[in-house]
């Protein structure tokens, strides 16, 4: 900082001098010189200390409020773009929870409808299963005929193999009570294609326990006379 002082002042002390030198002045003028030197020197260092403190004053105040500015403005953006990742993240995980949701859903709902729709199914098979028994007992086996091929159609769904049996040993009895013109009727009268309804049943079945059945079935419409 002294330096720089001298820097400045150098050049109008020596212009002082030049002057004195030239027109040649008493001693005393030589004195006031000085003492206009030394008011310059501490005029001008009184100002560089006012200038530099004014300065540290400036740099200290507003650099922190500046940097703490910038730090807010940093964070807050920061922060912002942080609650909007967080918020985009969850908006995705509910997203993939309700879809995940709405498949379980649907897939409880296929479950229950088949549930549902085997319940009924078998209901109406027993309920067939039953007026087919009534029919027999009353030796009308025709009717009874039907029935036992509608409740083989429901069991058949239902994969209840052991009432299908059933079902299937009574379409048996029911046709070594009848004749062929019975079973012509049931397929062009009553539309009741038994041929088409035994290969629907063993396309249904998981195994092929009742295909001898099924089997045994065919060939006696194919012997009947």
């Amino acid at each position: 900082m002294i330096s720089l002082l001298q820097t400045v002042a150098k050049p109008v002390v020596a212009t002082i001098v030049k002057q004195a030198v030239a027109t040649e002045k008493p001693v005393n003028d030589a004195l006031e010189i000085l003492s206009k030197v030394n008011e310059f020197y501490s005029s001008a260092w009184d100002k560089l200390i006012l200038f530099g403190t004014v300065s540290f004053a400036i740099v200290g105040i507003f650099v922190p409020l500046i940097i703490q500015w910038y730090q807010k403005r940093v964070l807050i953006i920061n922060e912002k773009e942080f609650e909007s990742r967080v918020n985009k993240k969850i908006d995705q995980i509910k997203n993939e929870i309700t879809d995940e949701l709405s498949k379980k859903i649907d897939e409880k709902f296929k479950l229950f409808d088949k549930e549902l729709e085997v319940a009924k199914q078998l209901s109406v098979a027993q309920s067939y299963h039953i007026q087919g028994n009534l029919y027999a007992q009353k030796d009308e086996f025709y009717e009874a005929l039907k029935d036992f091929i509608s409740a083989s159609k429901h069991y058949s769904y239902c994969q209840d193999a052991f009432n299908l049996k059933r079902s299937l040993e009574n379409i048996g009895f029911m046709l070594d009570r009848l004749k062929k013109t019975d079973t012509d009727n049931l397929k062009n009268v009553d539309l009741v294609d038994l041929v088409k309804i035994l290969d629907k049943i063993d396309k249904e079945q998981k195994t092929n326990v009742l295909l001898d059945f099924t089997n045994e079935i065919r060939a006696k419409l194919h012997n009947m006379k």
